[in-house]
């Protein structure tokens, strides 16, 4: 065992003598202590003890509290659970606490949210597609019952997958995707067939990630579906899944008559990735279908080859806008050098998709060439162009672009500040943090997050008790990775903790 184990086991069989203040300032605030304590917490016979120290876990941070909850024996664990339940902050935080216990006794609390009638499910705000708190509630539950796993947790899923909310079962069959059951598959598949197409889609999903040769033969009937849109639904999963028993039938169909069938089958080769398919791909660029040629060349650089890097360049200057556009991801997707000069000059093309693609493209493949002309992107007038600049010039991480990428931090545009936070956030440079500090208190949720995220990156523990204060009214619990970021940088969780303590009046 451990050194730092056996203090800790001594610690918890004379913590009684120990002060609240003690037990939390010394060690639960510490990140060094967590695993080791929650390993400890499962010897712990005395209830009342166990209790004490999730308790006091919760004062000293809720995600940690959580993490200890599930931690303790499982008798105690509806009393330690309890306390997360107990907690008065927002449904939607407590939804995400109850699913970092792992604890079977969330499961009652957590199937209660997901199988709540709510009013209403959807709504836009903020410029930004977010789901309401209501619909949140739904997905929060069924992830948090994803992440707990057990066999409980799956019956009950289970249930839901024919619940009468069609936004439940879609989200169950999320979940049990994630939880990775083959138990599940029989349902999974009957799922295939339920009226909603949402819960047909997550089903479909859900039995892609389980990954199990059992389902390829249902999937396979499912190709014939006269809906092309669900047919290509289930090429994808066939895809995901890796089955090789398809690919064969994709050869095929890109001598299809139906145009839809083409890209379908160019798309699905694309994804499988089969080096094979390069020199009917690279046919493929002159299908008399544009959606075909665009989707052959995107089909291209997933396969990653350098065979087609030739026939890529030539394809930045096709006359169709879609195909110029695929042609310059592609070329992305191999990360050719070779490729650099053809790209700059993208970002002048007349159509701002193109532009816009290069500009990404340049970015991933991480060319300081390609800085100065990106900054200059980043100024231009279409706001596509300029987020996608400000991503690229994160990605390549230069310092050179900070004070330009402070400036968009205020574009007009909230696309362009989103990108333009997230962006220094993965420069990583202090200098910015002032600016995003504003930008975290923005209007738009958007930007809120990116700035949050970037802080996270690189904010000082300070900010710690701001970003708590923040969770106690928004629905945003992405602040959570924030908070996390930020301890695990730092190594405690408390700052307020770290500060000394007032002496006695």
């Amino acid at each position: 065992m451990r050194q730092e184990e056996i203090l800790l086991e001594k610690l918890l069989q004379e913590a009684s003598p120990l002060s609240d203040e003690t037990l939390k300032r010394d060690y639960l605030n510490y990140l060094k202590w967590t695993e080791p304590l929650a390993l400890m917490l499962e010897l712990v016979e005395d209830e009342a003890q166990a209790v004490r120290v999730v308790k006091l876990a919760l004062e000293v941070d809720w995600q940690l509290g959580a993490r200890l909850a599930g931690a303790v024996k499982v008798d105690f664990q509806t009393q330690t659970v309890g306390l997360v339940a107990e907690l008065e902050v927002l449904q939607s935080l407590k939804i995400k606490l109850l699913g970092l216990t792992k604890s079977e006794r969330a499961i009652p609390e957590l199937v209660k949210a997901l199988n709540h009638e709510y009013s209403g499910l959807m709504r836009l705000s903020d410029g930004w597609g977010d789901i309401s708190s209501e619909a949140a509630i739904y997905r929060r539950a069924a992830e948090a019952l994803g992440n707990i796993g057990s066999e409980a947790a799956i019956g009950e899923l289970v249930k839901t997958l024919n619940h009468q909310n069609s936004y439940s079962s879609e989200r169950a069959a999320e979940a049990l995707g994630q939880i990775g059951s083959e138990v599940a598959i029989s349902e999974l598949v009957k799922a295939l067939n339920h009226e909603n197409t949402y819960v047909r889609w997550s089903a479909a999903d859900a039995l892609a990630k389980i990954g199990s040769e059992a389902t390829i033969g249902e999937l396979v009937k499912a190709l014939n579906n006269e809906n092309s849109s669900e047919r290509f639904r289930t090429a994808l999963i066939l895809v995901n899944i890796g089955s090789e028993a398809a690919i064969g039938e994709f050869v095929k169909d890109l001598n299809d008559q139906d145009s839809v069938v083409r890209w379908i089958a160019v798309d699905a080769l694309g994804k499988i990735g089969s080096e094979a398919a390069i020199g009917e791909l690279v046919k493929a660029l002159n299908d008399e279908d544009y959606s075909v040629r665009w989707r052959a060349a995107e089909a291209l650089g997933q396969i990653g080859s350098e065979v087609a890097i030739s026939e890529l360049v030539k394809a930045l200057n096709h006359e169709n806008t879609y195909v110029r556009w695929s042609a310059a991801e592609a070329l992305g997707d191999i990360v050719s050098e070779a490729a650099i000069g053809e790209l700059v000059k993208a970002l002048n093309d007349k159509d701002s998709d193109v532009s816009w693609s290069a500009a990404y493209i340049l970015g991933k493949i991480g060319s300081e060439t390609a800085i100065r002309e990106l900054v200059k992107a980043l100024n231009q007038g279409n706001s596509d162009v300029r987020t996608s600049a400000a991503k690229a010039l994160g990605d390549i991480g230069s310092e050179a672009a900070i004070g330009e990428l402070v400036k968009a931090l205020n574009d007009k545009n909230f696309y362009v500040s989103g990108s333009a936070a997230k962006a220094l956030g993965q420069i990583g440079s202090e200098a910015a943090i002032s600016e995003l500090v504003k930008a975290f208190n923005h209007e738009y949720s958007y930007i809120r997050r990116r700035a949050a995220e970037a802080l996270g990156k690189i904010a000082s523990p300070e900010l710690l008790p701001g970003l708590y204060e923040r969770l106690e009214t928004d629905e945003q619990t992405d602040l959570l990775h924030t908070i996390s970021a930020i301890q695990e940088r730092c190594k405690f969780y408390n700052y307020t903790l770290t500060q000394p303590s007032s002496p006695p009046v």
